[in-house]
């Protein structure tokens, strides 16, 4: 199996030597020029994940040389995001089983057709806004109304306080963006071990007011929790794929 790691251009040209020391094949996004330059080489902002499939504008992924066994997982969009908010958030939805939560009236069509169903919240940036552990149903977030929104869906949540995380050109940004996981939670065919899933962070949370609490919530789901370096900053996340 591979895994692939799609990454911000940011994010990448700060961490991918380091990823592939831990065994993933980062692919850099460049930068969407039409989009707010805050988000604008965000993956949570320039692609949709949910399950292994990917929704993303069609002239962006032109520019893209992806792989052949991720492009094959790419559906594409006319939609674009794009200036600024809420117009930049169209691919920024959060799947949660059978649930797409996002600002309803931002998002693509293209994430409505996907037959899931829809959770209204006003955070635009629901993706970016919220740390998943997709595989146990359970969610850090700052965001009150999204927490709200997961809890009514059965999902176990963690309320931080807002801030203390780095965005540049921002007050601050938020849990989702400053985090990746990769759940593959499979036992490898070459090794009698099963891969334990885990959460990266972009830097050390250490500074972080409720960082003991966020690090003892997701272990206690038996997740493994890796820091990369450098100060917890909001890259906009990152897409794991397994082929």
């Amino acid at each position: 199996m591979t895994k692939y790691l799609l990454l911000g251009e940011d994010a990448y040209r700060r961490y991918a030597d380091i990823l592939g020391g831990y065994g993933f094949t980062p692919i850099m996004l460049y930068r969407e020029p039409r989009v707010n330059p805050i988000v604008g080489a965000h993956a949570d902002t320039l692609v949709f994940e949910a399950y292994g499939r990917l929704i993303m504008n069609r002239e962006y992924y032109n520019r893209l040389d992806l792989p052949e066994p991720v492009a094959r997982r790419v559906e594409l969009s006319d939609d674009c995001p794009h200036s600024s908010y809420p117009n930049d958030v169209c691919f920024n939805g959060l799947v949660v089983g059978n649930c797409l939560v996002a600002k309803q009236s931002a998002i693509s069509a293209d994430l409505c057709r996907l037959g899931l169903k829809p959770v209204d919240v006003k955070q635009g940036y629901a993706r970016c806004s919220t740390l998943l552990l997709r595989s146990v149903g359970a969610a850090i977030t700052s965001d009150s109304g999204i927490a709200d929104a997961l809890r009514e869906n059965g999902v176990r949540i963690l309320e931080i306080k807002s801030g203390s995380i780095r965005l540049d050109g921002c007050e601050y940004g938020f849990i989702g963006g400053a985090t990746f996981v990769d759940e593959t939670d499979c036992s490898c065919s070459l090794r009698a071990e099963t891969v334990p899933s885990t959460v990266y962070f972009f830097g050390s949370p250490a500074n972080h007011p409720d960082c003991h609490r966020i690090l003892d919530f997701i272990r206690s789901y038996g997740y493994q929790t890796v820091f990369l370096t450098g100060e917890f900053t909001d890259f906009g996340g990152a897409i794991v794929v397994n082929v």
